[in-house]
């Protein structure tokens, strides 16, 4: 049997990150099969992403985001 990740995993780096890019899919109006075709990918690793069953590394958040119109920059952090 397959286990299945809990949605929403607190302290996932990520988790932030595909909550914004699930609000810009749905503001675009966009499908998650559409979003795939624009990314190049199969059918279904959106709706895994979205669902916390899997999680995006890096290289491909830099992807999805420019599926979605976004880019993702990297700011140093400021130290208090």
């Amino acid at each position: 049997m397959a286990r299945v990740k809990p949605k929403n995993q607190p302290g996932h780096p990520y988790s932030f990150l595909v909550d914004q890019f699930v609000a810009r899919r749905l503001e675009l109006g966009i499908s998650q099969f559409e979003l795939e075709e624009i990314i190049g990918l199969s059918e279904g690793h959106i709706t895994k992403y979205e669902n916390r069953v899997r999680h995006p590394d890096a290289y491909f958040l830099h992807f999805w985001a420019q599926g979605l119109g976004l880019d993702l920059v990297a700011t140093p952090q400021v130290s208090a």
